[in-house]
């Protein structure tokens, strides 16, 4: 639990940068402007839209696959390989300035998001007494809320001070921190108590 609570950390805190500022970088790197006020700005909200139902498309089409593989393979493995591609999808999303190809990083995306939402519960679940699952859930549920919270409470500092106030390099350091989840989800393990069934949602 506590393994996977540092993970939650990197993974939503980064979760919520992205939501932040992914319009706003796509108005620099797309549509080279920073005026919220311009035509040019407005588009790259459409923009946003578009990618974002991208993400979320391929999180509907491969969660019941990561399901099926969660359950053949590892929860871990998969949790693991699914943030990597989320990561690298978003450090490779500011360098694309042609919009046709912007679907490309948004399919690792939505492979970690699919995965966001149900591995971690799996893995959870299978490593702990069925008869305090209820609790256990609740508090990995919480896990969501903290990083928002610090988030909130940080990223104002570092956005300012560390990113230069820059959107792109707030997307970076998003995919970054995604990357390291990953990283530290190989230090995951299962338990044997009970190997339920992956339960997957899209957002």
């Amino acid at each position: 639990m506590r393994r996977l609570g540092v993970v939650y950390l990197f993974n939503w805190y980064a979760m919520f940068v992205y939501w932040q500022f992914i319009t706003l970088c796509l108005a620099r790197t797309i549509f080279n402007t920073q005026d919220p006020n311009s035509l040019a700005f407005s588009s790259a909200q459409l923009l946003t839209g578009k990618v974002n139902a991208t993400y979320n498309i391929v999180t509907f089409c491969t969660a019941f696959l990561l399901g099926w593989l969660a359950k053949k393979i590892s929860p871990v493995g998969i949790h693991a390989l699914s943030l990597l591609l989320a990561g690298l999808g978003l450090l490779a999303l500011p360098l694309i300035s042609n919009t046709s190809l912007l679907f490309l990083p948004m399919i690792g995306f939505g492979i970690g998001w699919a995965s966001m939402m149900g591995t971690p519960y799996v893995i959870l679940a299978g490593s702990i007494p069925e008869e305090k699952t209820g609790i256990y859930m609740g508090i990995l549920n919480m896990f969501i809320v903290l990083p928002m919270m610090l988030e909130t409470l940080t990223f104002r500092y570092i956005y300012r001070y560390v990113l230069q106030a820059n959107p792109v390099h707030a997307i970076y350091f998003a995919g970054l921190l995604i990357t390291i989840a990953a990283v530290l989800t190989l230090t995951l393990r299962m338990g044997r108590t009970r190997q339920p069934e992956p339960a997957y949602a899209s957002h």
